[in-house]
């Protein structure tokens, strides 16, 4: 999937009034370039790009405002750093939904090497299954690789009242609304 398409079922599926967290990486590009922020406090991001916040800063959110709707976008790299914060959201009973944008590579690395040197080295993340390892800290979870699919994982996630997580498969060539891996590789 192209990571816009994750962001236009976002846009469907929650109220503008959701509260956004987001985590470093290339991924949350998208979402700065295509969720229009229209209520005040509704977006919660890092400082200086650290990755694994989303997940940590979604259950704060939803602690700090239980009767918020809280929605974490994360990468593959930044959920695998700090995921595991879903097993005390479970135990603690905190709603809320992650995003996963699983690419399978770190791509803010990919693109700062592919611009540079034209080649990229130890950017690769492995087929981790998202889904699996969410519901082994007890969320719920989707996986999801094309748009038919997301509307409605997207939906049962945000009804379902529980830590819930939907792994989106996209397309790792977008690195950005505007560079893609292979043109920058073919140098």
């Amino acid at each position: 999937m192209h990571p816009s398409a994750v962001m236009a079922a976002l846009a469907e599926v929650f109220p503008p009034t959701v509260v956004l967290t987001n985590d470093a990486g290339n991924f949350s590009i998208f979402a700065h370039r295509y969720w229009r922020f229209t209520h005040p406090r509704t977006q919660v991001g890092p400082t200086s790009g650290a990755m694994g916040y989303g997940v940590p800063a979604a259950i704060g959110a939803k602690l700090a405002d239980p009767s918020s709707e809280v929605v974490a976008l994360v990468g593959d790299g930044g959920f695998l750093m700090t995921g595991q914060e879903l097993e005390t959201a479970v135990r603690y009973g905190v709603p809320f939904t992650t995003i996963v944008f699983r690419n399978g590579l770190y791509g803010t690395i990919a693109l700062h090497q592919a611009r540079t040197f034209h080649r990229t080295a130890g950017v690769d993340i492995g087929e981790v299954d998202v889904a699996a390892v969410a519901r082994g800290y007890g969320a719920l979870a989707w996986s999801v690789a094309d748009v038919d699919g997301l509307t409605v994982a997207l939906t049962e996630a945000r009804e379902c009242g529980r830590p819930a997580v939907v792994d989106c498969r996209v397309d790792r060539d977008v690195l950005s609304p505007t560079d893609r891996l292979s043109t920058l590789l073919s140098g």
